[in-house]
């Protein structure tokens, strides 16, 4: 009873300290900016966004900040309830009472978006605001601010490809392969190069690729071309349209999935690479400026490792 009772003083100790934090999981997606949609007008909609309403809640931005160099912007999506309802003490009564009270909120995920990399970082926060229900929400209300004029936005995943490959390895035959890819900005990569020259030859925004295997199933060398190191020698033009594609989704410029099976089983098997979405845990209650650093850094690693470059530094 003794210990128990120095640790209930040693935590409450840390809690009224402030040293103990809650700590969530945020994940990494990128923008697309399709139609007229540009970085000016994102920022206009994380500044004085519009509402929007979906069945008993609302939705908006709010807690706005930018970095003075144009680094990073910070906000926070918002889902709040136009007419909630809280508890409160009548104390006259001696009794607790329901209250309206407008604008109540619910629950916050915040974000920050970092142009150079048309990145985000945002938090998931458990039977609120899911990590799919972020990237729906937040498209929404940017398109709002443009009153829907010739606009897309679409927050998609960056991928763990070493996970995702993990995966796909364990397929013993692979019957079809999909994916939705966009014209990548600012970034690009080396081994789905040809796919982006052919979105940009077409003067296409998106494409829909589609394959579908024989009897034997699909060739694929996505664990290769993973697991290997471009040099020099590397001929990327020789990637398969297919890999490509997944390629290019996993790093943020899309979203792919891959149906197979395992073993002698012939029950579909589906993997998708939004659910390899990478990811990190920090305080959920962390400044804008640490939230911004340690997502650069992230995106940084994520460039190096993918080889990523921007357009302006292609030989």
């Amino acid at each position: 009873l003794r210990d128990a009772c120095k640790l209930f003083v040693a935590v409450r100790g840390r809690v009224q300290d402030g040293t103990v934090t809650r700590k969530g999981n945020f994940y990494l997606g990128r923008v697309h900016k399709g139609g007229l949609l540009n970085d000016k007008q994102l920022l206009q909609a994380f500044e004085s966004a519009p509402s929007v309403s979906r069945r008993d809640y609302a939705w908006t931005f709010t807690g706005f900040e930018a970095d003075p160099k144009g680094e990073w912007y910070f906000a926070q999506l918002t889902k709040y309830h136009p007419e909630g309802v809280v508890s409160v003490v009548d104390h006259e009564r001696h009794a607790e009472v329901e209250r309206i009270e407008e604008d109540l909120i619910i629950a916050k995920s915040p974000f920050v978006y970092l142009p150079a990399f048309s990145g985000v970082v945002y938090l998931h926060v458990w039977n609120h605001i899911q990590r799919e229900t972020f990237a729906k929400r937040f498209s929404e209300i940017v398109v709002a601010k443009q009153h829907g004029f010739f606009v897309l936005c679409e927050v998609e995943a960056i991928v763990d490809l070493q996970s995702f490959v993990k995966r796909v390895a364990n397929l013993s035959r692979i019957d079809k392969i999909s994916a939705k890819v966009h014209l990548p900005n600012p970034l690009f990569g080396p081994l789905w190069k040809s796919l982006r020259d052919y979105v940009a030859k077409r003067n296409a925004d998106t494409v829909k690729l589609e394959e579908l295997g024989g009897r034997n199933g699909l060739r694929s060398e996505l664990p290769r071309l993973v697991s290997t190191t471009r040099n020099g020698d590397d001929d990327e033009d020789c990637v398969a349209i297919g890999d490509a594609a997944i390629l290019m989704a996993a790093d943020g410029y899309g979203s792919g999935r891959i149906t197979g099976v395992i073993g002698r089983s012939e029950q579909a098997v589906v993997i998708r690479t939004a659910e390899n979405q990478l990811n990190f845990k920090a305080d959920r209650e962390s400044p804008a400026v640490e939230l911004a650093h340690r997502a650069h850094e992230l995106l940084v690693e994520h460039s190096f490792e993918r080889e990523l470059v921007h357009e302006n530094s292609e030989k």
